[in-house]
């Protein structure tokens, strides 16, 4: 490989970001115009499925609140009534999950699909200067693995977000109703949550991008290894290139050792935050009074 090549591969690895995530995910959402029932099956689905699984403990409560007394249980028509209601929204609620899962797979393939086709018309057109200058393996990388990740941010990452904002927002109607107080209390950690979120943002992105270069190098030092195999054999340089494969494919190990230790600590630390955020409400909830007794 030329001096030319090297140097294009790390001007690939240094170029910073180009365009702001808003605009990147607009081109993104226009490859769902290309599936708009699918698309919308999905959407409604998931919001089915989100109204049903914050649904069900609100039935279960207000069962126990109207049918469970201290010290005695009254057996009567309604709690027949109300715990066949419950079986069947638990029934309905399965239903609605598997259908979720087909759909979500079938729109993630489709989506896979046409951009997986669209790249390859769009590399029977790139100059001639694009295919010199670039390793086969880079790109077959970008065709294959990103495309990958591409897909499961469009259907799962993506569809996950829109499900867990429709929760979120009916289980705060609901906080609402039943306390205003409370649920403002709730508020308390958000701030803490936010600048938590916008300090790892950066620096997963960061580590998931030395991912993709890693990976990329990987492909293409393999590519050009099986390609090449006579020039191999004729130079006997089968040791140097068990040597620079290793050294990639270390490398690729380390970039994703990292990003898994970043993810690692960013979801404990959520869960640490929602914890602060249940002791503010049991404090006050409880009352201070109480609390101040206990200790």
């Amino acid at each position: 490989m030329g001096w030319a090549v090297h140097y294009m591969a790390r001007e690939e690895e240094k170029r910073e970001k180009r365009y702001s995530d808003l605009t990147l995910f607009k081109r993104l959402f226009r490859i769902f115009a290309y599936y708009k029932t699918e698309t919308i099956s999905v959407l409604l689905i998931v919001l089915t499925v989100s109204l049903f699984s914050t649904s069900i403990p609100i039935l279960m409560q207000q069962t126990i609140d109207m049918f469970i007394k201290p010290g005695r249980v009254e057996f009567k028509t309604e709690i027949i009534i109300v715990g066949l209601c419950y079986l069947v929204f638990i029934i309905l609620n399965f239903f609605l999950i598997l259908a979720r899962t087909i759909f979500f797979a079938r729109l993630g393939q489709k989506l896979i699909y046409r951009i997986r086709n669209d790249l390859f018309a769009k590399l029977q057109y790139l100059s001639f200067d694009y295919f010199t200058e670039t390793e086969s393996g880079r790109t077959i990388s970008k065709v294959t693995n990103d495309v990958d990740a591409l897909g499961e941010l469009l259907t799962t990452g993506i569809i996950d977000i829109f499900a867990d904002f429709v929760s979120l927002i009916w289980i705060l109607v609901i906080m609402f109703v039943y306390d205003v107080e409370m649920t403002l209390l709730t508020f308390t950690v958000v701030p803490i949550l936010l600048i938590t979120a916008f300090i790892f943002q950066k620096r997963i992105r960061s580590v998931y991008r030395k991912t993709r270069v890693a990976i990329a190098k990987v492909t293409a030092n393999l590519q050009e290894t099986i390609t090449g195999v006579r020039i191999t054999k004729v130079l006997s340089r089968e040791e140097k290139n068990i040597m620079n494969f290793r050294d990639l494919n270390k490398e690729n190990y380390d970039a994703n050792v990292e990003a898994a230790g970043i993810s690692s600590l960013f979801m404990p630390l959520i869960q640490i935050i929602a914890a602060l955020g249940s002791t503010i409400v049991i404090i006050f909830g409880s009352g201070l009074d109480v609390f101040i007794q206990i200790f």
